[in-house]
């Protein structure tokens, strides 16, 4: 992937039944990303959310001097020296 491409992770669980009980074991993390001049998404199923983890995915599958537009999550937010990209804007905080 080359040019601007958002960044995010995402959690996804099983369904809660009813208003009484906790929250399901089962639980996946995503994390995706969308080139915007491509129109093109990938998304994986990641065990965490690590820097580790992403970064990895990130220097796979991104171009050298790519721009990356994040939500400043932590893993990824200083990402400023990693050579594959060659700025960082951040959008709308993590909530």
């Amino acid at each position: 992937m080359s040019g601007i491409i958002e960044i995010d992770e995402a959690l996804i669980t099983g369904k809660r039944r009813g208003v009484i009980g906790r929250i399901p074991r089962v639980q996946h993390w995503l994390f995706g990303l969308h080139s915007r001049n491509q129109n093109f998404t990938l998304i994986f199923l990641v065990p965490n959310r690590r820097r580790e983890t992403l970064i990895r995915i990130i220097n796979t599958c991104v171009e050298d001097d790519s721009v990356l537009i994040s939500d400043s999550f932590g893993s990824y937010v200083n990402l400023r020296g990693n050579p594959r990209t060659s700025a960082i804007e951040e959008a709308l905080p993590n909530k």
